[in-house]
């Protein structure tokens, strides 16, 4: 009993500061923590390649990549040099060994990249800022308390005043990203309209480009009569007759009005892609078509004719 009447008091003023600092410790390192979340997201979805179907898997082992990775890490190997570019900055898009390797074989093969493009004084003092935010997220992880003597109720006094300077850095930092977060969301639905759109499915299917060009070597309707000749070849020719009625119901909407020509030979004629011969039927008296491709065909694009000439 003596000695509990004896002990020293504890300094009440003391632990209720210590517990403020403990507090407004947590608040900004959960701030931190969401901060970094978030990049890590975007990170992930701000770019992705591959042939149909890699597209998720892409994007996954690009978040396998990240996790564990450290905020200076995440912002100076991707963040700076992928999602944040100077507006004159063009980014060097040039095949990979993987794209290379899946239009070899006729695949098709997706890419798409989200930036944001500032002015180079812009894109500078925003970096300096998220530099600035790392070091500060390290301060209050790693030095907190060399900085301030927590068992002095003065300095506890500082403390807080300081963590909450810094939670409006932090917090400030993180409407930020969630604005851009928002941004490439936004970007993403309007992405996604697009693919579902005439146009898209108008190019991506039928290699109809938005100006009213065709890409031929990539058109439904040229993909639909190799794969006939592959089928149907005699001698090294395939027979058009035997080609059409062979396509399966699949290709039903590869039609030759759908590229504006009349006949299927015209198709032939058009696309560059084959060599085209008539041979007379000796049965029927005849002339019959046939074809094969070539072996290096040129990359043939024509516009279509307008059927309605505009007024001027």
């Amino acid at each position: 009993m003596l000695d509990k009447l004896t002990a020293p008091q504890p300094n009440q003023a003391l632990v209720d500061v210590q517990r403020e600092v403990q507090r407004k410790l947590g608040r900004c390192m959960v701030r931190v923590q969401q901060f970094e979340k978030l990049m890590k997201a975007m990170l992930s979805s701000m770019t992705a390649e591959g042939a149909m179907g890699q597209i998720e898997s892409s994007k996954e082992a690009v978040a396998r990549d990240l996790n564990g990775k450290s905020l200076g890490h995440l912002l100076r190997e991707y963040f700076f040099e992928d999602f944040l570019v100077d507006e004159a900055t063009l980014r060097d898009e040039s095949e990979s060994a993987a794209q290379s390797k899946a239009l070899a074989a006729g695949l098709p093969y997706f890419k798409y990249r989200f930036q944001i493009q500032m002015a180079p004084a812009v894109l500078e003092n925003t970096k300096n800022a998220l530099v600035k935010f790392r070091d500060l997220r390290n301060e209050l992880v790693h030095h907190l308390i060399d900085k301030f003597d927590i068992t002095d109720e003065l300095s506890c006094q500082a403390a807080v005043v300081y963590l909450d300077e810094s939670y409006e850095t932090i917090e400030g930092h993180f409407v930020q990203l969630k604005e851009w977060a928002l941004g490439m969301e936004k970007a993403s639905e309007l992405q996604i309209a697009f693919m579902q759109s005439k146009t898209f499915i108008d190019l991506f299917d039928n290699g109809i480009k938005p100006d009213g060009t065709v890409d031929w070597p990539a058109s439904g309707i040229v993909l639909a009569l190799r794969e006939a000749e592959t089928a149907c070849a005699l001698n090294g020719w395939t027979l058009l007759d035997t080609a059409i009625a062979w396509l399966p119901s699949d290709y039903s909407d590869q039609t030759p009005a759908k590229y504006l020509c009349k006949t299927w030979r015209q198709v032939l004629k058009r696309s560059g892609q084959f060599e085209v011969k008539t041979i007379t039927n000796e049965v029927r008296g005849k002339g019959q078509t046939w074809f094969r491709s070539k072996i290096n065909p040129p990359p043939t694009q024509y516009a279509h004719p307008d059927p309605k000439p505009q007024p001027h």
